[in-house]
């Protein structure tokens, strides 16, 4: 009768940011999880890592790869409305407190206000 070390595969649960999914898209940090069950929850901007990441499953490398993007919240901020407010002060105030990307927030409420009052 004879002992044999078997190993097992390992599994890995990874939360990584921008940075953090860069240095994994690394070869040489990759091989110490190569092998075992790979999970990367990423929360962050689209990069060019995430999209090095999300062929990293067709490798080989890995027993099994899951890459789960959580999306960021933009803007917290919060427009106060409330019933019976008139509705160019909830335009005013949702436009103030979440202003739109590439467009001029006046220009936008204007346009916005246009559209309310047409009927």
């Amino acid at each position: 009768m004879y002992n044999r070390e078997l190993k097992s595969p390992r599994y890995h649960h990874l939360e990584l940011d921008e940075d953090g999914l860069r240095t994994f898209a690394e070869t040489s940090v990759r091989q110490a999880y190569a092998g075992g069950f790979v999970r990367v929850v990423y929360a962050g901007k689209p990069c060019a890592a995430l999209d090095a990441a999300r062929g990293m499953g067709d490798t080989g490398e890995f027993r099994s790869f899951q890459l789960v993007i959580r999306r960021v919240e933009r803007s917290t901020a919060r427009a106060e409305m409330h019933a019976g407010m008139p509705m160019g002060e909830i335009l005013r105030n949702y436009v103030a407190a979440r202003p739109p990307a590439n467009l001029d927030p006046a220009r936008t409420l204007e346009a916005l206000m246009r559209l309310v009052a047409e009927p």
